[in-house]
């Protein structure tokens, strides 16, 4: 049987490489205290030391298995460390420098990672501290917002006041009510100069109908006296002058009436100077005619 000590060593070498994965955390999370402790503590820094706490907070929470794990292997290094005890007789200078150093690295780490803890705690607070402030900021502004909403309300109740004062006191309802009075006699004046317009038309439309069949008749009774012919009469012979274009003529004094309103109605609003030149040109034949017969007459009684 050997009397050799079994060789613990690799117990020690895991030991320390949990040390240092838990020193490794401890690094990140004192790299934002660093940080803030050198002066960096912009708005946006402390935003992403949050994002950076929230983080580390979540993977400390999801490594509650892993600190229950650590827990077992501390237990199961102090079983083994008594079993290596009780299996050597005696200690010899490299197991208490051993023992020494595992006390030390126990030490560092718990002060260490107290130290970073207060860190974080001091960090939240801070954290807190600026949620608080902004909440005052926006509260201030909402404050500052509905102030400046009623004195701009006040503005304009004040504007309409005012625009209200001075149209009751200034005569504004009178100056309604004359425009008002003004505008309706012009519009009444515009219709009855309207109204007489179109009477004045008319009379004139009545009367130009009787002239022509006046003149109709004058003529039709020159040419029963034979004095002019059918054929001298341009617009009252074969059809006949008051008659309408492709109208059908007529001899009968009713008829005429129709027909010379429809020949004014034809020419109405354009322009009377044919008829002027006609009665011109009739009258002058008359005259010729009348010379004519008398003369004729006058050497008879001669």
């Amino acid at each position: 049987m050997s009397t050799e000590a079994p060789d613990f060593s690799f117990l020690v070498i895991k030991q320390a490489a949990i040390v240092e994965t838990f020193a490794d955390a401890l690094a990140r999370l004192n790299s934002p205290i660093a940080l803030n402790l050198d002066g960096a503590c912009s708005l946006d820094r402390q935003v992403a030391q949050n994002v950076f706490l929230s983080t580390e907070l979540e993977r400390l929470q999801a490594g509650e298995l892993d600190r229950q794990r650590v827990k077992e292997l501390d237990r199961l290094r102090v079983g083994v460390l008594d079993q290596i005890l009780r299996l050597i007789p005696s200690v010899d200078d490299s197991d208490l420098q051993n023992t020494n150093t595992r006390t030390r690295l126990q030490q560092l780490y718990s002060s260490a990672f107290n130290e970073g803890r207060k860190q974080i705690r001091q960090l939240i607070l801070q954290v807190q501290d600026l949620q608080l402030g902004l909440k005052d900021m926006e509260e201030t502004r909402r404050t500052i917002l509905d102030i400046m909403g009623r004195e701009q309300g006040k503005q304009l109740q004040l504007q309409e006041d005012i625009m209200a004062y001075v149209w009751t006191h200034l005569g504004g309802h009178q100056v309604e009510q004359e425009t008002y009075r003004t505008n309706l006699a012009l519009l009444k004046s515009i219709n009855q100069q309207s109204k007489l317009t179109g009477g004045g038309l008319q009379w004139i439309y009545l009367k130009l109908i009787d002239y022509e069949a006046e003149l109709k008749e004058m003529w039709e009774s020159m040419v029963d006296a034979g004095i002019v012919t059918a054929e001298d009469g341009g617009g009252w012979g074969a059809g006949g002058y008051g008659e309408t274009a492709g109208g059908p003529s007529s001899s009968t004094p009713g008829s005429a009436n129709g027909a010379a309103g429809a020949g004014v109605h034809k020419k109405y609003g354009f322009s009377l100077q044919g008829e002027i030149d006609e009665i011109k040109r009739v009258t002058i034949k008359l005259k010729a005619k009348w010379a004519q017969t008398y003369g004729k007459t006058h050497a008879q009684a001669g």
